[in-house]
């Protein structure tokens, strides 16, 4: 936030705001729920690779 008042992005909003918004961005992020969906994600991601390389490496059955 302070690199953006710095360059002038958002300069009417953020200087007045700035308590507001940095007060939301904690409220809103949970480092814990954020890593968890990762790992969830990730898993998700690596069964469906597991997927792919076992149909790639099973003899084809007619």
């Amino acid at each position: 936030m302070e690199e953006c008042i710095k360059h002038g992005i958002l300069k009417d909003i953020l200087p007045k705001e700035k308590g507001v918004i940095e007060d939301m961005i904690t409220v809103c992020y949970d480092e814990e729920i954020h890593k968890m969906r990762e790992a969830e994600y990730n898993q998700e991601l690596g069964e469906e690779r597991g997927k792919e390389i076992g149909k790639l490496l099973q003899p084809e059955t007619i």
